[in-house]
């Protein structure tokens, strides 16, 4: 799921955003400028129903919710998640499972490093890749890849906001 990010202070029902919408309008913010703001602070965005499926409400409930659903809920939900094989729901499950196979190989010290802008995590048998930043960074490739969370992979290039595990030699 991803933020609401409503479009009008009415389909908020946090307190504490709604205050911060009065106190925003006291100190003479644009209507466009306080909205913009509560997008992004707002605890109503992790307050909306779960999207099950694409149905009204999402699934959810057949009753009105007590908070709107997030627009996107044809595209961002469960079901569709979970019958997607490049899915969250598919990635952890995969993760799940290499972990409960190979258990007695990776139950060992991790080594945590930061290089650069890139955190690396080496074990015995596989070197994690993660790169917290919206820019290309170079690596350098290893074997076997056994986790990405995107598509496809570039050669020696960790994309924005890219995590890949590689199997050690």
């Amino acid at each position: 799921m991803t933020n609401a990010y409503f479009e009008s202070i009415d389909k908020y029902k946090d307190v504490e955003t709604l205050n911060k919408y009065n106190e925003l309008k006291q100190k003479h913010f644009s209507e466009n400028e306080i909205i913009n703001i509560i997008k992004l602070v707002s605890r109503d965005n992790a307050r909306t129903p779960m999207q099950w499926d694409d149905t009204e409400n999402a699934g959810f409930s057949s009753s009105k919710p007590w908070i709107e659903v997030n627009k996107n809920y044809k595209e961002v939900n469960a079901l569709k998640d979970i019958n997607s094989k490049d899915s969250i729901f598919n990635y952890y499950k995969n993760i799940i499972k290499y972990r409960k196979e190979n258990y007695n190989i990776i139950e060992s010290n991790a080594i945590f490093k930061t290089e650069g802008k890139i955190l690396t995590m080496e074990k015995n048998n596989f070197i994690l890749f993660a790169n917290f930043t919206n820019e290309n960074i170079n690596i350098k490739s290893e074997n076997k890849v056994l986790f990405k969370n995107y598509e496809d992979i570039q050669k020696d290039i960790l994309r924005p906001f890219e995590v890949i595990v590689f199997e050690k030699c």
